[in-house]
């Protein structure tokens, strides 16, 4: 039975799970609309390039606008540019529903675009600065979890609303998003009231930073982190004696742990929101022989081993450590991608989907906890620049993709999507950990 202490310790900020359903929401809204994009884009008698056009203008403008809203940010507070993002994506998707031609619906993706940088920097935002440093696996997790969930699992439905109209998946979008813009409105915290739900029971305060001011996360200018080689607890449970030292002048961004979060992210836009949203569906029709239907199914198998998988993997984020989950996600989905360039087989698609589930739920995490570990509270320009990667993968996977499997193959194109995850296992191996070792102690008891 765990002890008092031991379940304060783990209980999470209640706005961490408000933050996570708007997650869900927004998101399984955007992923919804995978399988009936490229299909609407046929329709239009449009190809496979224009139709990743619909995709990479959505990243194109997540990306242009990511720095803009850090600043709108502290200017008008998180909850409301997380709340005129989904507006923004409401009113646009469903707009879209009525294109007359391909370009009005390429037109409404970058507006809605807008919106979603909104709702990602604000919300990641008000994440991290409400939430301490050992409990930023699980709480990103959580948050990052119910994207991704919405993200993968919303073709499963799209395939299936796709069957019965090209067009409704859109309206099914604009409902959701205005649906979670209710829920941001009524359930967080206004400006100026933004201190967690209950006192972090670890001293520390809701950013991770100690009495004295200073980063827990205590990194030097070798990436590592300034704490006694023997951690020992004190009687009563009390945290860890720790050596302070001076903070870095080195800028935490530049540091391997953060190019290596770059470079997952990158690969994860690239292949998980971009080519495999773009390329999935067709190439489903066109080298399998199934339905739109039948791709929901595939997703929906990767959403659940994912689901399966995200909870554990984020608690091992906090105990066993960033690093390692990243590894294990960038190569599991290097393996993945790597079946695809295999002659195509209605299994291997099936272990390659579910292999990809596995590697979202390791690497869903850490990637945002590693930002939130390397900035602590004054986290706008990393969150915007680990938000920007994504977007530049989202942009340019499926219009690289697309060129590729016209040019020459599918299997190119799968190919050149497991290179970008190998890079990316490559650079987390290098990376330190950045994981506060003084906290492991917190989250062991957290778990036990």
């Amino acid at each position: 039975m765990r002890s008092r202490r031991s379940t304060d310790v783990d209980r999470l900020p209640y706005e961490v799970y408000i933050l996570a359903a708007m997650a869900v929401i927004a998101a399984l809204g955007f992923g919804i609309l995978a399988p009936a994009i490229p299909l609407l884009a046929k329709e239009f008698g449009e190809g496979k390039v224009i139709a990743a056009l619909a995709f990479s203008c959505f990243a194109l403008a997540r990306f242009c606008s990511a720095f803009s809203y850090g600043r709108l940010v502290g200017v008008f507070g998180e909850r409301s540019i997380v709340v005129l993002g989904l507006v923004i994506q409401s009113v646009a998707m469903t707009a879209a529903a009525f294109a007359p031609n391909f370009e009005f619906v390429i037109a409404m993706r970058t507006i809605s675009g807008l919106g979603s940088a909104a709702f990602t920097v604000s919300s990641m935002t008000m994440l991290l600065r409400l939430v301490p440093s050992h409990k930023r696996g699980r709480s990103v997790g959580l948050y990052q979890g119910g994207f991704l969930m919405g993200a993968i699992g919303g073709p499963a439905v799209g395939g299936f609303l796709t069957d019965l109209s090209v067009r409704l998946p859109f309206v099914i979008y604009g409902v959701l998003a205005m649906i979670a813009a209710g829920v941001g409105l009524t359930r967080l915290p206004a400006r100026g009231d933004q201190s967690p739900s209950h006192p972090d029971s670890d001293g520390l305060g809701s950013d991770g930073l100690g009495s004295d001011g200073l980063d827990s996360d205590g990194l030097d200018d070798d990436d590592g982190v300034h704490v006694d080689d023997a951690l020992r607890a004190e009687q009563g449970g009390l945290a860890p004696r720790r050596r302070r030292t001076a903070p870095s002048t080195r800028s935490p961004l530049r540091s391997r742990a953060f190019v290596a979060v770059l470079a997952l992210t990158i690969a994860t836009g690239w292949s998980l929101y971009g080519t495999r949203a773009s390329l999935g569906p067709v190439y489903v029709s066109e080298q399998l022989g199934h339905s739109a239907a039948w791709t929901g199914f595939a997703f929906l198998a990767l959403s659940l081993t994912q689901v399966t998988v995200l909870w554990r993997a984020a608690r091992l984020s906090d105990t066993w450590g960033r690093r390692p989950t990243m590894i294990i996600g960038s190569m599991l989905a290097t393996v993945a991608l790597a079946i695809l360039v295999l002659p195509p087989q209605s299994a291997l698609f099936i272990a390659s989907m579910m292999l990809l589930g596995a590697a979202a739920g390791f690497s869903s995490s850490s990637p945002a906890a590693v930002v939130g570990d390397l900035t602590g509270k004054s986290g706008g320009k990393g969150i915007a620049l680990f938000s920007m990667s994504g977007d530049f993968g989202s942009m340019a996977g499926p219009l690289i993709s697309g060129y590729l499997t016209e040019a020459h193959s599918y299997n190119l194109a799968f190919g050149v999507c497991a290179a970008t995850f190998a890079v990316a296992a490559i650079a987390c191996v290098a990376m330190p950990e950045t994981r506060a070792r003084q906290e492991v102690l917190i989250s062991r008891e957290a778990v036990a």
